[in-house]
């Protein structure tokens, strides 16, 4: 796969899970009372769903200033904020898009502190928007704060680790700073080959892209191995995913809603490892649908932005 098309990849796939994100969060009661951006926002989701860019950008606009003037959470108007920065993505306006989203990582930060997981997110947004841009200094710079993040949080062998490093040794290619991608790369994938089988898609999708750096290095040999541990690994994948996977399935959703039924600060953060426990477990991404939509209960019950 061309490294042009994966940064295009990433950034649809940034786009959509923002505004999955951004349905999940719950408006301020308070505010609503006080400005009514609460339904503004709420119709911009309309609108951003069903394609009306215009009408889901005005929505937003209007949403993004009631949410400030009302003073409301800074998670609540990182929400309003991340919805319109997707929608300007979408329009084919990167540079909005990027002012967008660095204002929303600047409140989120403010209020959550450098190092939060609740800025993950934005920050591979905004690392995608700069990465279409060309700006992989940038681009590298969130990667790096996300991998330093997600290591802490997950310990250094975890799936979410080696994403991380994957995303962060795709920029370095761009910069053409190959000895540094490929330590990121071996390590993502020696990560990968480790964790479960669910993993075995986004671990041959990692070896193509360690066969490229290869053959952008003149190895062709060791291109050729990678390029075929690539293909064992996407043929695992797909006997993988022909199997039952609904009893784990259902264990993921029963633990998510005891973490859902729990109103303390910490249990946000505990359905989140569950989640990631999942989703490098064994069942295909598909088949996690029910558990994003479990997890988007949890922010929405509890207020939070992640």
């Amino acid at each position: 796969m061309r490294t042009a098309d994966l940064i295009t990849a990433r950034l649809h796939r940034a786009i959509l899970l923002t505004a999955t994100l951004a349905f999940a969060v719950a408006p301020a009661s308070d505010c609503a009372d006080q400005t009514g951006w609460p339904e503004y926002l709420e119709q911009a989701r309309a609108a951003q769903e069903s394609g009306r860019l215009s009408d889901a950008e005005k929505m937003f606009r209007l949403a993004v200033d009631g949410a400030e003037k009302a003073k409301a959470d800074a998670k609540d108007v990182a929400a309003a904020m991340n919805g319109l920065a997707a929608v300007y993505a979408r329009q084919g306006r990167p540079d909005l898009a990027a002012r967008m989203y660095e204002k929303s990582l600047g409140n989120l930060e403010r209020a959550l502190g450098q190092a939060n997981p609740g800025l993950i997110q934005t920050m591979l947004d905004l690392g995608s928007i700069y990465e279409s841009e060309g700006n992989h200094g940038a681009a590298a710079t969130l990667y790096n704060r996300v991998f330093a993040i997600n290591e802490k949080n997950f310990g250094p062998g975890h799936p979410e680790v080696a994403r991380s490093l994957n995303r962060l040794a795709s920029v370095r290619v761009q910069q053409g700073k190959y000895a540094q991608a490929e330590e990121h790369f071996k390590r993502a994938i020696s990560i990968m080959e480790g964790a479960p089988a669910a993993s075995r898609e986004e671990l041959a999708t990692m070896l193509e892209e360690y066969a490229d750096l290869l053959k952008r290095t003149n190895r062709p040999a060791e291109a050729t191995q990678a390029e075929e541990r690539a293909r064992a690994a996407r043929s695992a994948s797909r006997q993988q995913t022909a199997k039952p996977v609904e009893s784990d399935q259902s264990a993921w959703k029963v633990q998510l809603k005891i973490q859902k039924q729990s109103s303390t600060e910490n249990q946000v953060d505990e359905a989140q490892k569950v989640l990631n426990q999942a989703r490098s477990s064994g069942a295909p991404e598909k088949a996690l649908a029910p558990v994003f939509s479990t997890l988007a209960e949890v922010y929405y019950r509890q207020s939070r932005y992640a």
